[in-house]
């Protein structure tokens, strides 16, 4: 029996492309066994008890039952009639407690594959002359595969350097990957600098750093009134970010979809703005007139410093008066404002020996920080093949080079 063992974890994505295949007709040929981790941590199975419905290529739902073994562990035997169809099979794996309440659920996406049927002939002695033609046709590989055997020898040293040029890594206080591979793949991380790390925690962001409309307490978008306290001059800050010390001397790119009601005049606006805590002066993004019945985007890109605070501003001699909507705030380090993406956070529990389990690669941009003082991260990872030839070519060209 084939056995696909799978670690997935109760805070990580809850769809999986597997490597699992499966033949229509074999019988009793297949296991899945599966880990269930949370926050790096085997989570305890006792009493829990595993569904599975399986979605098959004609569109046909099955439905069983697997076996839990303890400590994180749970098997499930593949039964015919669930890979009886070629083609994608999705199985929807669901831990369950004693009471048939869903702890969580994944899905793994596998592939049932064709078979060759019963045969069209049965196999006999090939003539003579056929073997004779095998037989030189062989002698013909084997001298062509010495050929090659020779250019891959003469050729070692630079494959062997872009292979290790697919693997990257990266150390610091905070950590920000813009070449991760597209193909999701789990993350080799360890924490150092750690008095006690029982209590330390490490947390995984996407491209957007800037959790907006969590602090603004609104589902869509942050209603902003003119008498707000503080601020400097007469713009004031109402929801901001403050940059940390990880990202101190980094070059960041703020978006945001605006628009306003209730101005008085036409110098009304509203804005989005970097506000330097060294010098007091500021970075501003475009002005965006008020009464607009749609969204416009300001933008800005500047260096940063800890301390710095990024917000929405306003202005004009009627801003006082006017009602700002604002959705779609967006921070990032880049150095162009890029396409929006939801922020995302998802926490882990730093191990004692300084390891941490089950953190999944985001893609396009994957961030790594920690909430504990003077620690250093330090992460192996898998690269996108494509930034690394375009950054060779680059070099290359770089050099007066031809490609």
């Amino acid at each position: 029996m084939i056995t696909y063992t799978y670690k997935l974890s109760l805070q990580g994505p809850r769809t999986t492309y597997t490597d699992a295949v499966f033949t229509p007709g074999d019988v009793s040929a297949y296991r899945l066994g599966i880990v269930f981790a949370s926050e790096g941590k085997p989570y305890d199975t006792s009493g829990c008890t595993l569904a599975v419905k399986a979605r098959r290529a004609d569109g046909v739902v099955v439905t069983d039952g697997g076996t839990v073994a303890g400590n994180g562990t749970v098997y499930y035997e593949v039964k015919s009639d669930v890979y009886a169809v070629p083609g994608e099979l999705s199985l929807e794996i669901a831990l369950c407690t004693p009471v048939g309440g869903y702890i969580t659920t994944h899905e793994l996406i596998c592939r049932v594959r064709e078979g060759h049927g019963a045969g069209d002939l049965t196999a006999e002695n090939t003539t003579p002359i056929l073997s004779q033609l095998i037989e030189r046709a062989m002698q013909a590989e084997q001298a062509a595969q010495r050929a090659a055997e020779a250019a891959a020898e003469a050729d070692a040293v630079s494959r062997q350097r872009f292979t290790n040029a697919l693997a990257g890594t990266a150390i610091g206080s905070s950590i920000h990957i813009s070449d991760v591979s597209p193909i999701e793949h789990e993350l080799k991380v360890s924490v150092s600098g750690i008095d006690d790390s029982d209590t330390a925690t490490l947390t995984k962001l996407g491209k957007n750093l800037f959790d907006f409309l969590g602090a603004a307490k609104k589902n869509s978008s942050l209603t902003i009134y003119g008498d707000v306290v503080g601020g400097a001059g007469s713009q004031h800050l109402k929801t901001n970010f403050t940059i940390p010390a990880s990202m101190n001397g980094k070059t960041i790119s703020a978006s945001c979809m605006l628009r306003s009601e209730g101005g008085t005049d036409s110098t009304t606006y509203c804005s989005i703005r970097l506000y330097r805590a060294s010098d007091k002066t500021q970075v501003m993004a475009e002005n965006i007139p008020a009464n607009g019945s749609d969204y416009r985007k300001a933008t800005f890109t500047a260096e940063v410093q800890e301390g710095d605070v990024i917000g929405v501003t306003y202005g004009g001699s009627g801003g006082n008066n006017q009602i700002i909507y604002a959705k779609e705030f967006q921070i990032e380090i880049a150095d162009a404002p890029t396409e929006y993406e939801t922020y995302t956070e998802e926490k882990y529990t730093v191990n004692l020996d300084g390891s941490v389990d089950g953190i999944i690669s985001a893609y396009p941009v994957t961030n790594l920080i920690t909430d504990t003082q003077g620690a250093v991260i330090d992460v192996e990872y898998n690269r996108d093949s494509n930034k690394v030839i375009e950054k060779l070519t680059n070099a290359i060209i770089s050099l007066g080079g031809n490609v």
